[in-house]
């Protein structure tokens, strides 16, 4: 098996074969052909795997192979050519598009990640193995030849003149460095046909890009800064434009903190347009940060003007435009803060739409992780970003992303620890603690105790005058950590939860951060459902009013995923609402209207996890609902359990399987019809539910389960078994 490394410098050096490349093996340039002895093979072996044939013969091979040359002369490189394929722009009997693909796929990434995109391939992974092994040892130093090929010396002179060049040159005005009194630069002529010089063409224009523009316009602002000018403040933004990317978080949800918030502020007002620039996008004022752009164009460097027009699409979410600026800037410097900034664009798309972007973005910050020197800030902030990345993947690999996680996590949190920066252990360990919280396979106790034990230690390293924000964020966690521990003394639990949110809602008031107010209203609801002690009515009342508050700001900024969560949320507290007869069946319609409004938004499709969980709460409502005296809505609520199991299996989320299992066992229990059938099925499900469900990690569960599993036996022993 071909090494990740090996592997991707084939990939790379295939992309990069150009046109020239290719004119030079066919003698017709002056360069030395000696380093492309490569280049054939390649060729061959390209044509062997973007055939529809399975063993294709030599004269096809070679009709592709020629194809492949022609296209690359007239596209300019292999990729491209291989691009063309794909798309069916071009053609040829002998080509499958559909295996050009596969070729363009991996050579659209970052050489890091070609390998796991050719995994996803496993035919084209297989034949090119295939292939190395038989170029045996020759293979690498043909490579190094043609890399020494790529490196060699130019064709002509440096003295040799090109048209833009001389066009420069001439709109300068002088040819000497000094721009003084030197004789008038030469300027290049084409030949004509006949052999004669055509006259001199008129220069162009200089190319201003590369050209520092120090004059103000017209309302006093200079486009750069001078040496040294607000040279702190630039420095915290473009930091924290980096440091604040998280995978799949959105980011107009980040507050600066105050030292950011000061920065910004002097930047506001700034002298200079970059300045100007760097403070709009860091305060999430886009369409001001545009404005500004355009008058750094001729100003600015290239590379700095596409960095930062990639920040202002990354600031109002437009990922695919970021990642493609951002990509540009990487290839053109190539360092560990371009290289995490597309990799966080890439996490952030749409995977339906990009499969392979979130495989690439976690490759690139594994790659920081592992190339970064040790005991340095970067490598540090790698090993963090990288963990959340892991933490964020699909829900189908969670448990080995989690493990994963967790031990970078640990090792995130040491590094900084032992740089002294409190602020970023302190999120290392809020990461940590979420982590824990929703790792899989795990006794629900052990989860809440770790998670709380470093949640606990994050809060103990934060001051809350001086990182509000970061101290409301874990106070937040810590929040949810409380609440979903299942201890048996559950009023305890459920407090400390309410506390911890209340506290949280010191710094986040509807004013000044509603985003962060409504989720905090949505988990102090949830919260109230599940405080047992009190008037239970009142609690109830409680989390409603907590729900609904957090309803009107999601539907004034549209945020439609949250909204939905808050719909199930609130189903939740209308079906517990403690009632009789009509009230009570009125309160589970509407939590039924509530359940199938979420579903609106939480398809299988797009959130299968969330899909399901609110298809095992509708299914509980419809139960309640039809419970002993309608088959129909009971068979109803039965049809969204199964629907639930379809997501929520035993080997990848045990406890939950067991509740719907247990749900099912219910449901069947209170089947009206054939008393028989429908006690062995709740039997059978019960017995299910218990083997999960066990004493000593969900105690109250249990007793519940075993309670109506013995109620079931019994109404089926009186059957006669």
């Amino acid at each position: 098996m071909a090494s990740s490394r090996a592997l991707a410098r084939l990939v790379s050096v295939t992309a990069s074969i150009s046109s020239g490349a290719v004119r030079t093996l066919l003698g017709q340039t002056e360069t030395t052909r000696s380093g492309l002895s490569i280049i054939g093979p390649i060729f061959e072996l390209l044509a062997r795997t973007i055939t529809p044939h399975s063993s294709p013969d030599p004269k096809s091979i070679d009709q592709i192979a020629a194809m492949l040359y022609r296209l690359t002369l007239r596209y300019g490189t292999v990729q491209r050519a291989l691009d063309a394929l794909a798309s069916s722009r071009r053609r040829h009997p002998l080509i499958a598009a559909d295996k050009a693909n596969s070729w363009s796929q991996a050579m659209a990434v970052t050489a890091n990640a070609a390998p796991l995109i050719l995994q996803r391939h496993s035919w084209l992974l297989h034949e090119i193995e295939k292939w190395m092994t038989d170029q045996g040892p020759l293979l690498e130093k043909r490579l190094d030849e043609y890399s020494a090929w790529l490196e060699g010396p130019l064709p002509g002179s440096d003295a040799e003149e090109f048209p833009i060049f001389a066009a420069a040159a001439a709109a300068s005005g002088g040819g000497g460095v000094s721009g003084g009194g030197g004789a008038a630069p030469r300027q290049h002529t084409a030949p004509t046909p006949n052999g004669a010089q055509s006259a001199p063409s008129p220069p162009s224009p200089p190319e201003q890009v590369s050209v520092r523009v120090e004059s103000p316009g017209s309302d006093g602002l200079r486009p750069l800064p001078k040496s040294g000018e607000h040279e702190e403040e630039i420095a915290l933004l473009r930091a924290m434009l980096v440091e604040t990317k998280r995978p799949f978080g959105n980011p107009r949800d980040y507050r600066p903190t105050p030292q950011q918030r000061g920065a910004i502020e002097a930047l506001r007002s700034a002298p200079h347009v970059l300045g100007r620039v760097l403070a709009a996008i860091a305060d999430g004022r886009v369409e001001e940060a545009d404005e500004l752009l355009l008058r750094l164009v001729g100003s600015a460097p290239k590379v700095l003007l596409q960095m930062l027009r990639a920040e202002a699409h990354y600031a109002r979410g437009r990922f695919e435009q970021s990642a493609s600026m951002f990509r540009t800037v990487f290839e053109i410097e190539q360092s560990y803060i371009n290289q995490a900034n597309l990799a966080m664009a890439l996490l952030h798309l749409d995977p339906t739409q990009h499969e392979d972007a979130r495989e690439e973005g976690a490759a690139l910050l594994e790659d920081i992780a592992q190339r970064a020197q040790d005991a340095t800030p970067e490598k540090a902030r790698a090993m963090l970003t990288f963990a959340t990345a892991l933490l964020a993947q699909s829900h189908d690999e969670r448990g080995e992303y989690h493990a994963r996680a967790i031990g970078l996590l640990d090792d995130a949190g040491a590094a900084f620890a032992a740089l002294g920066d409190t602020v970023t252990e302190a999120e290392a360990h809020y990461h940590l603690g979420n982590a824990w919280l929703e790792s899989p396979g795990i006794p629900p106790s052990r989860r809440c105790e770790k998670a709380i034990e470093h949640l606990d230690r994050a809060l103990s390293l934060l001051n809350r005058d001086e990182t509000p924000e970061h101290w409301a964020s874990v106070q937040t966690a810590l929040g949810r950590a409380w609440e979903h521990w299942q201890a048996r003394d559950r009023h305890a639990t459920v407090q400390r939860a309410i506390e911890c949110y209340t506290s949280a809602l010191t710094v986040r008031s509807r004013d000044n951060d509603p985003l962060h107010w409504a989720r905090l209203q949505n988990n102090l609801g949830n919260a109230w459902i599940h405080y047992p002690v009190g008037d239970h009515a009142q609690n109830i009342e409680r989390a409603i009013a907590c729900h609904q508050a957090a309803l009107e700001v999601w539907s004034d900024t549209h945020r439609r995923a949250e909204w939905a969560a808050t719909q199930n949320n609130l189903g939740n507290a209308y079906a517990l609402m403690p009632a009789e007869g009509e009230e009570r069946d009125r309160n589970l319609r509407r939590a039924i209207a509530c359940y199938k409004s979420a579903l609106e938004v939480r398809t299988r499709g797009a959130s299968p996890h969330e899909w399901a969980s609110t298809q095992n709460n509708l299914g509980s409502a419809l139960l309640t609902l039809g419970a002993g005296r309608d088959a129909g809505v009971v068979r109803e609520a039965i049809e969204c359990f199964r629907h639930a199991l379809e997501v929520r299996t035993r080997a990848q989320y045990p406890d939950e399987w067991a509740k719907t299992q247990a749900n099912l066992g219910h449901a069947w229990l209170r089947m009206p019809g054939d008393r028989r059938e429908s006690l062995s099925e709740a039997v059978a499900y019960f017995e299910c539910a218990l083997e999960v469900l066990t004493p000593d990690d969900y105690p109250a569960q249990h007793r519940h389960v075993a309670t109506r599993l013995k109620e079931a036996k019994g109404l089926l022993d009186g059957f006669g078994g």
